[in-house]
Parts: structure tokens; C-alpha cells; sequence
């Protein structure tokens, strides 16, 4: 027996939490209408993203991926003690992975540069 899960990125979380970011000022039906990234968020938009978190406490399960290390989310969030209540309930029962080296994607650049610059 398997979970359902959906995976929805940072910035197309807004138009979810709060409608009215969406283009037709309705909630939107899939993350694909979502637009650009609007991070780092406004604060209405910070304020509902600790709202979903704070909800989802003790609640239901979240997994949350960042390129960014805690420290650097009071940067994102604006709200540096907001910040700090929302990681506290992120780690409090997580499994934290910190994964170290370079991405996979920058490693794939590296190497495309590389070979172009080597190329008369």
C-alpha cells in the first residue's frame, strides 16, 4: 500500500496558501501554472508559509528541500524569528539529510564549460 504525495516547489506554494498571488486570482489547479519565483517572499507570503507549516505540525508528514542552510532563511523569509519557530517545527520530529559536495546539475555545467573552452 503506497502514498499519495505532492511535490510543489517554494515559490508555486503562494498561489496555493494564498489565492490571490495566482494570475486568475483563484487557487490554482496544478503547480504547472505556477509563475517565476517570487522569493524571497513578501511578507504576507512568509507570514502564510509559517501559517502552512505551523498547520501541518504534529499533523502530517512534510519533506522540504533547500539549497539554502537554515541560517540563510531569515534572508528568504524575512522574519528572523519567524524563522526560527518554523525550523523548530520542521526538525523537531525530522530526519535531517545534510547532503555536502556539488550538485549534480553545476557538475554537468563544470564539465560542458570545460570541454567548450577547451575547443578551438
Amino acid at each position: 500500500m503506497g502514498f499519495d504525495a505532492h511535490m510543489i516547489t517554494g515559490s508555486c506554494a503562494c498561489p496555493f496558501i494564498h489565492p490571490a498571488r495566482s494570475p486568475d486570482h483563484h487557487q490554482p489547479d496544478k503547480p504547472a501554472q505556477c509563475r517565476g519565483p517570487d522569493i524571497p517572499f513578501d511578507p504576507e507570503a512568509a507570514a502564510l508559509f509559517f501559517a502552512l507549516i505551523s498547520s501541518r505540525y504534529e499533523q502530517a508528514s512534510m519533506i522540504v528541500n533547500s539549497n539554502k542552510t537554515f541560517s540563510a532563511w531569515a534572508e528568504i523569509f524575512g522574519d528572523p524569528v519567524a524563522v526560527a519557530a518554523m525550523v523548530d517545527r520542521l526538525v523537531h520530529h525530522a530526519e535531517v539529510i545534510a547532503l555536502k559536495g556539488d550538485s549534480y546539475r553545476l557538475k554537468g555545467r563544470r564539465k560542458e564549460a570545460a570541454t567548450s573552452t577547451e575547443t578551438p
